[in-house]
């Protein structure tokens, strides 16, 4: 995910949907009606008091599970015309990829309506979990093809969402990119890997699905198999390989060339 039209950049969400307002969240009657096993609503209202706080964090702790599984189903809407909930984020929540910042809701479904109307973009999840009391992190591959210029944008990256033990809705957001080491806003870096994507048509030796991208070499799920290519070509000297085995990933040379990885698995979240 990332990106912004700020800054030149992207991020993925998407369009806000007629009738869903970013101000929902101040609104009972748009909570959504899902149940945890306790029988607690998935998007309560804040509550006055304090009592009723607390009781709402010991409700879910260490147990995030019925979040996990809401962006397991609302992720799929990221680019379509429903659209994710933005009830389920407080009208507050920090956005950050490392060329795109925002500090509300309105501003990040901006992006991804801004995403939406340039490019034709594809999300894919791999996998999800909870991975703090109130923090939830999922991995992903982001496809973008700009129309009229033939060009095609890939990132591979990690998010990471923070949740208000007193909302139970997500707060923050903060994605990093797999290709790029500097993932503070604004990473020099990251915008001219967005640029030099722009610049060049894509390989055809890059076909498939892209499950892992680096600055040297992508991951790639194509024919039955999954195989690591060059980002730059296979010149005499290129370092891809030596980044292969610096990223702990074992390989093998196929009869028709090809870097096979028989055993990949992605990055731990």
């Amino acid at each position: 995910m990332w990106g912004s039209a700020r800054a030149l950049g992207m991020k993925h969400i998407s369009p806000q949907q007629p009738g869903r307002s970013a101000g929902a969240t101040t609104t009972a009657s748009w909570i959504r009606q899902r149940h945890s096993p306790q029988g607690t609503t998935l998007f309560p209202e804040p509550r006055p008091t304090r009592s009723k706080t607390l009781h709402r964090r010991a409700a879910f702790k260490n147990d995030r599970s019925d979040l996990v599984e809401f962006l397991r189903e609302d992720l799929d809407h990221l680019f379509d015309d429903q659209g994710i909930d933005v009830r389920a984020y407080d009208d507050r929540v920090l956005f950050r990829d490392p060329i795109t910042s925002y500090n509300t809701i309105q501003g990040y479904v901006s992006n991804i309506k801004f995403l939406r109307t340039i490019f034709r973009p594809k999300f894919t999840l791999h996998n999800i979990k909870q991975t703090g009391e109130d923090e939830i992190s999922f991995r992903w591959t982001m496809d973008m093809v700009v129309a009229g210029i033939d060009r095609e944008l890939v990132f591979t990256g990690t998010s990471k969402l923070g949740v208000n033990p007193r909302t139970n809705r997500f707060c923050s957001h903060i994605d990093t990119w797999d290709a790029v080491r500097n993932q503070e806003y604004f990473s020099l870096e990251a915008f001219v890997h967005m640029l030099g994507q722009l610049t060049v048509q894509r390989s055809e030796a890059l076909r498939g699905e892209v499950l892992l991208k680096r600055d040297a070499y992508e991951v790639v799920q194509r024919d039955g198999r999954v195989v690591a290519v060059p980002v730059g070509g296979d010149a005499p000297g290129s370092p891809w390989k030596a980044a292969l085995d610096r990223d702990g990933l074992q390989f093998r040379v196929a009869s028709d060339g090809a870097v096979v990885l028989d055993e990949f698995a992605f990055p731990p979240l």
